[in-house]
């Protein structure tokens, strides 16, 4: 009977042993746990930023194709406006003609005797 005094005191040791080490491995745990809860919310706020950057890059991507799709436009309205000028200046070249013209010409009425300035 000593014997198995003996193998309960030494199957005690391992167990207190082991559930200590237990208890270490469960802390270990639960703080690689924090860290992976920590690093999966870094990672999803890195996420979050470069999907705004992808997004805001379409957004760029989308309003320069609508400006290439503008460009003929805006050029055949720059080719009218330089055509206005011309027709403008133009203009400007005939009405000071006119001018000069009905200046330099101007009809004189003829003066026939009025009924009145004659004398008898």
């Amino acid at each position: 009977m000593p014997k198995t005094a003996k193998k309960k005191t030494a199957q005690k040791v391992p167990k207190d042993k082991i559930l200590d080490q237990l208890i270490q491995n469960n802390l270990i745990l639960q703080s690689k746990i924090i860290d992976l809860v920590k690093s999966n919310e870094s990672l999803t706020s890195e996420m979050k930023t470069m999907i705004n950057f992808f997004r805001e890059a379409g957004e760029q991507m989308t309003l320069e194709s609508e400006d290439e799709r503008l460009k003929p436009l805006i050029n055949k309205i720059g080719e009218l406006l330089e055509q206005n000028r011309v027709i403008l200046r133009g203009l400007i070249l005939v009405q000071k003609y006119i001018k000069t013209t009905s200046a330099t010409e101007t009809p004189t009425k003829p003066s026939f005797g009025s009924p009145l300035d004659s004398s008898f």
